[in-house]
């Protein structure tokens, strides 16, 4: 399976906004399409983003143009680094807004009654 890097996303994303001159109405996918699997994002530090906040990172990201400083700023403020399709395992919590995201298959380790 193809996973396309983060920098392809933000390429993407701002492919988009200079074609609409603004902002897409869409940002990252939070699911896998076909199949509807959950889709989970990480920033350099390793903390979990779910697709609305690592959208909003990629958007601060994409505003900064091509100005060297201001892309610099906004690479410290906010880099998505990786993403990954959450088949299962035990729920993960956003570490910018606590949105829950839950596996697409659940906890293989919860007992079921």
């Amino acid at each position: 399976m193809f996973k396309p890097s983060v920098s392809d996303l933000v390429t993407e994303y701002t492919k988009q906004s200079k074609a609409f001159d603004r902002e897409p109405e869409v940002g990252l996918p939070a699911c896998v399409v076909p199949g509807g699997y959950p889709i989970v994002y990480f920033d350099e530090f390793g903390n979990v983003l779910c697709a609305d906040c690592a959208s909003k990172s990629i958007r601060i990201f994409a505003r900064a143009g091509t100005c060297p400083e201001a892309r610099e700023r906004a690479y410290f403020e906010a880099k998505v680094t990786d993403w990954m399709v959450f088949y299962e395992g035990a729920s993960m919590f956003c570490d910018e807004c606590n949105t829950e995201i839950e596996s697409a298959y659940g906890d293989p380790e919860m007992e079921e009654n």
